[in-house]
C-alpha cells in the first residue's frame, strides 16, 4: 500500500449558513481507539443540512457527513477488532463512553458523553476521516460503498424501529410513507418476513 499523504481535501462549512469551501486539510494518524479511513463513499442525510445551517449550534468549522463508506489504512494501537484493508462504515452515532448509565444499559446511541460524525467530529465528505473504532461498523467488500452509505442512518434508524417493536415474522406492517426511510422500512419488513 502506498505511503499516506500529508494532507487531503475536505468540504468544511466554517460557519452557520456558510459554503462548503474544499480545503486542504492536514492528515492526522489515529488515536489509541481509533481508524483512519480513506473516503470511499459519503451519502447526503437532511442532518448534514441542519449542521451546516447552524440548526445544532455554533460547532463550526466542521467537515459533515455521517454516511461515510471507506477502507482502513491506518489503526490505532489499542483496536483489535479492525485492522488495515478493513471496509468499514462510520454512522451517525461516532463513539460513546461506555460507562454512563445509557451506555451501561446497551443504549450507546444515546451515551452521555457520544459523539456524533459530522458534527462533534469531523465527518465524511472529505478524503480521509477518523472514526471512533467502537462506532464503526464492517462493510462487506463486494457491496458498493454508494449503496450502503445510506444504510449507515436512514437504514439503522428503520431497522432499530421494527427490533424494537418486536415484529414477528409473517406480521403485517404498515409504512407510512415512502420517502428515504420508507422505502427502506418497505425493504426491511419484506425480508425480514
Amino acid at each position: 500500500m502506498a505511503s499516506l499523504p500529508k494532507s487531503y481535501k475536505a468540504a468544511v462549512v466554517e460557519k452557520a449558513n456558510g459554503p462548503f469551501n474544499i480545503k486542504t486539510v492536514d492528515l492526522k494518524q489515529p488515536s489509541a481507539n481509533e481508524v483512519l479511513v480513506k473516503s470511499l463513499a459519503c451519502g447526503v442525510c437532511f442532518s448534514d443540512v441542519a449542521i451546516a445551517t447552524g440548526a445544532f449550534g455554533d460547532i463550526f468549522p466542521r467537515v459533515p457527513g455521517h454516511e461515510v463508506v471507506g477502507d482502513i489504512v491506518a489503526v490505532g494501537e489499542s483496536v483489535t477488532h479492525l485492522k488495515k484493508g478493513d471496509r468499514v462504515g462510520g454512522p451517525w452515532h461516532g463513539g460513546h463512553d461506555g460507562i454512563c448509565r445509557s451506555c451501561q444499559r446497551g443504549n450507546f446511541q444515546i451515551c452521555d458523553n457520544g459523539e456524533v460524525n459530522g458534527m462533534s467530529r469531523d465527518g465524511g465528505f472529505a478524503e480521509y476521516v477518523l472514526l471512533r473504532a467502537e462506532a464503526t461498523v464492517r462493510v462487506p467488500k463486494d457491496a458498493d460503498p454508494a449503496e450502503v452509505a445510506p444504510l449507515l442512518c436512514a437504514g439503522v434508524t428503520v431497522f432499530n424501529g421494527i427490533r424494537k417493536m418486536h415484529v414477528e415474522q409473517g406480521a403485517v406492517v404498515a409504512v407510512q410513507g415512502l420517502g428515504g426511510l420508507g422505502h427502506l422500512a418497505v425493504q426491511y419488513a419484506s425480508k425480514m418476513g
